[in-house]
C-alpha cells in the first residue's frame, strides 16, 4: 500500500532525535535486525513493534505510517490497550457487526474474529483499511487516543 511510509516517517524521526538503526534497537533493547525490513520498505513492522515505535517517539501512528505530514509529538497519548479489547470497543462504539466491518473494510470475517480472540495481531494494511473505512484516525482505532 502506497500510503505506508514508515521508513521515511520513521527516519525522519530517527534524525530528529540522533538515533541509528543500532542505538535505537539498543534504546528499545532489540536487536537492529528487527528494523532491517521496514527500514528498506521489505515489510511491515508487526502490530506490537509499530506501537511500540510510537510510544518510543512519543508521535502519532497515523504520522509513522504515513497518513499525516506532522508527528503530534505534542499530544498526550494513552498507552495501546490489547487489541482484542479495542476491536470490541470499536465495533461496540460504533455499532458496527463483525459482517459490517468485513464488508465495509474488505477483511475476512476469519481474521476479524481471530482479533476479537486475542489469537492474532492485526497487520498494518489491515490497520489502514479499517482506518480508510471508519475515517478516523489510527490512534483511535488503537486506542491511543479516545
Amino acid at each position: 500500500m502506497e500510503l505506508l511510509k514508515i521508513s521515511e516517517q520513521l527516519g525522519e524521526l530517527m534524525t530528529e532525535d540522533g538515533y541509528t538503526r543500532l542505538t535505537l534497537a539498543q534504546a528499545m533493547d532489540t536487536d537492529a535486525a528487527k528494523f532491517l525490513g521496514f527500514m528498506n520498505d521489505e515489510s511491515f513492522p508487526s502490530f506490537r513493534t509499530f506501537v511500540s515505535l510510537t510510544d518510543f517517539f512519543h508521535c502519532s501512528a497515523d504520522f509513522l505510517i504515513g497518513l499525516t505530514d506532522y508527528p503530534k509529538r505534542e499530544a498526550r497519548y494513552l498507552l495501546a490497550p490489547p487489541f482484542c479489547e479495542q476491536i470490541k470497543k470499536l465495533l461496540h462504539a460504533e455499532k458496527l457487526s463483525i459482517y459490517k466491518l468485513h464488508r465495509g473494510a474488505g477483511l475476512s470475517d476469519s481474521v476479524i474474529r481471530k482479533w476479537l480472540k486475542g489469537q492474532l495481531m492485526p497487520s498494518l494494511p489491515s490497520l489502514l483499511r479499517i482506518v480508510q473505512y471508519l475515517d478516523y484516525p489510527l490512534d483511535y482505532i488503537i486506542g491511543r487516543v479516545t
